[in-house]
């Protein structure tokens, strides 16, 4: 895909943390991004950015986590990672981050949990996949989009449509 720079204004309330907020930001969709991954990537930063040093990736070919927290200092303390990983890689960032989330699509997601008991740090989150394919659908170059986290739900709406999707915790 052809890089696609769009706007992003995005009222966030997230009435699990008790914060409401706006975040402005021009952002592009890499060219090696798929906008499933793009749309995951705009979710995770929503759900982490009412925490002060949350960023999100900006350049696809540093190995940096798609969005990330980190302390003072610029340790990462939480990383979010929104691709499908191997096994390996998903135990790999895991002794390299305090703590590792997965955010994935509910459909797409093939993960031997026996194979990560050991590895307590790792958090696997799912979203709908027609939640996502929706999302993906209506991107444009001005994203205005108001969204709602609570406890095991995210809704977002455009202005002209409303998504919904159920935050199902695998791990």
């Amino acid at each position: 895909m052809n890089p696609f720079v769009c706007k992003a204004r995005i009222n966030i309330a997230d009435l699990f943390h008790h914060v409401n907020h706006l975040e402005s930001f021009t952002t592009a969709v890499g060219r090696r991004e798929s906008l499933t991954h793009f749309v995951l990537k705009l979710v995770g930063y929503c759900a982490l950015s009412y925490l002060p040093h949350t960023h999100w990736k900006k350049d696809e070919f540093k190995p940096m986590p798609d969005v990330w927290l980190e302390n003072e200092v610029g340790d990462v303390l939480v990383g979010v990672f929104c691709d499908n990983l191997e096994l390996s890689e998903m135990i790999k960032y895991a002794k390299v981050y305090d703590k590792v989330v997965m955010l994935q699509v509910k459909e797409a997601v093939h993960i031997d949990l026996a194979s990560l008991q050991h590895v307590h740090n790792l958090s696997i989150f799912l979203l709908d996949a027609e939640f996502i394919e929706r999302l993906s659908e209506s991107i444009t170059q001005s994203l205005h989009w108001d969204v709602v986290i609570d406890n095991g739900l995210i809704a977002v709406s455009n202005k002209s449509d409303y998504f919904e999707s159920q935050i199902y915790k695998l791990k």
